[in-house]
Formats: C-alpha cells, structure tokens, sequence
C-alpha cells in the first residue's frame, strides 16, 4: 500500500510480518483476509455506518494508468449495480490521490476449500452448493458481467453454509468489449 493509506503507524503485524495500516480512508482496519495477485483484502470497520466491511486494495502498478483505472472503476461500478443474494455486496468504491479501493461486504465464513474441509459436506450437499454459484454467475452473465477468476478462493461458504461469489477483481464486463 501506499503510505498515503496509512497516515499514522502501523498498529499490527500480521501473519506474514508485513506491517498492517491503521485505516485506509474513513475505515479502521482490523486485520487482512488475504492476499493475492490482485492485491490485498482487510478487515475494517466502517464508523460513520459501524459495520464491518472488506477493503480490496490492489496493487498499485495494476492500475498503472488512467485506462486501467478507469477500466477498474467501471467495472466496480458495474458489480455495485447487481444485487443477488449470493454476490458479495461491492458498496461503494473509493479513490484518494493514487489510492483506489473497493468497499464490500464482509462475509463471516470460509472460502469453499476451508469450508468443505472443516464441514466434509455430503455429494448432495456439494451439488447444491454449486447449482447455487451457478445461478448466481448465470444472473451476473445475464447483466453482461463476467468472472474469469472462479475458483474455491472466491466462493465464500457463510456462518449459514450459504455460498457468496466474492471477488470479481478479474471480472470482464462484455459491454465495454
């Protein structure tokens, strides 16, 4: 992150020892859920609604220039306009100076591998889980969205074993094709 994310010290050192930012905007953060090629997800707290949200940050040099940060803000525009049950609410999406961020909905759970781990689901089980990320990719396709990065990593199973398509960091929106 840039250091214009975290104005003051670092407060913790997670897993990885990688110093952690006290906020990013108007956000607390509590702790990063991951990381990956695209960059990183936090766990903050959102005062002015106080709620627990994630932050996806990504890596600065993916949004090297003014087209591919404009391609990224249209496309998280895009996400923002869905509502599914089972997508991962995008609520809004932030830029402060070089900054560009995703503010979306926190789901307490596991990604589907920790999940199925942790819950050894039964065939019946599993098949129904999918059939319901299936329709829910089918209603993001439908609204010309596509998610070209599904994988157990960005299926999310929640406290109810409900699943959430998460992270459509990587998504094509075929109406700017």
């Amino acid at each position: 992150l840039p250091r214009t994310a975290s104005p003051s010290a670092a407060r913790d050192v997670d897993e990885n020892a990688e110093l952690l930012p006290t906020r990013i905007g108007r956000f607390l953060i509590r702790r990063r859920l991951g990381k990956g090629g695209f960059g990183v997800v936090y766990l903050a707290h959102d005062p002015g609604l106080d709620r627990l949200v994630a932050l996806k940050v990504p890596r600065s040099e993916l949004l090297a220039t003014g087209q591919e940060r404009e391609n990224f803000l249209h496309e998280a525009r895009t996400a923002a306009k869905l509502k599914h049950p089972a997508l991962v609410t995008v609520y809004e999406v932030q830029q402060e100076g070089e900054l560009i961020y995703i503010v979306q909905e926190y789901i307490e759970g596991q990604d589907l591998s920790g999940w199925a781990r942790a819950n050894n689901p039964s065939p019946e089980r599993i098949v129904s889980l999918i059939k319901e990320v299936v329709e829910t990719v089918g209603f993001a396709h439908q609204h010309d969205l596509v998610h070209r990065d599904l994988k157990p990593a960005n299926l999310l199973v929640d406290r109810q074993g409900h699943p959430h398509v998460a992270d459509f960091g990587l998504a094509l929106n075929e109406s700017v094709q």
